[in-house]
């Protein structure tokens, strides 16, 4: 994929993270699971970018659901919160999740395209429906944003723009920018 395309070198990434996880069921029925998922420790870096929770991540089973009990991830020009929950039965999400992010550290990802990102990333979405077929609704915003592409040479800054995402259709509302000057 591309993803994991040549280009794309540890020095790119890299992290640590240590788990421990707790659970018992009386049978094998779902609904019957009790336990704790827990992100010990979770360091992640890409472009440079590092990412760290601000405490323990929590996940934890009890009554039918797992929900996020704790999540709450921070670091260089980024912030990652989760809050919710999913009935394990069938699935069925009840998710918000809110994020600013530093878009550089989409830049390795994109590498192999000859692409490389900047700017700043807010997203507030909600994400319902169930775990095969999840509708996420919410907005994204971009300021101050910047693609540099080598193949044809192209450069937009200045970018700046709202998308809104309702199920499975996005609309963008606003985008401006300035390319090549």
């Amino acid at each position: 994929s591309d993803v994991c395309s040549s280009d794309l070198t540890m020095a790119d990434l890299g992290g640590v993270v240590d788990l421990s996880l707790s659970a018992t069921a009386p049978t094998l029925a779902l609904d019957q699971l009790r336990g704790t998922l827990t992100l010990d420790r979770f360091e992640f870096q890409t472009a440079g970018l590092r990412v760290v929770q601000r405490s323990p991540t929590r996940l934890v089973a009890e009554g039918g659901f797992a929900r996020v009990a704790n999540w709450n991830w921070t670091g260089n020009g980024a912030s990652v919160t989760v809050a919710g929950q999913m009935r394990l039965v069938d699935r069925q999400l009840a998710l918000l999740a809110n994020a600013d992010a530093d878009l550089r550290v989409l830049t390795p990802f994109v590498r192999a395209t000859g692409l490389s990102t900047a700017g700043q990333l807010t997203a507030r979405l909600s994400v319902t429906g169930t775990a095969d077929e999840p509708r996420v609704n919410g907005d994204a915003v971009v300021d101050d944003g910047e693609i540099r592409m080598l193949d044809p040479r192209v450069l937009v800054t200045g970018l700046a723009g709202r998308a809104v995402l309702a199920g499975r259709t996005v609309r963008v509302d606003d985008l401006t920018g300035i390319v090549n000057g």
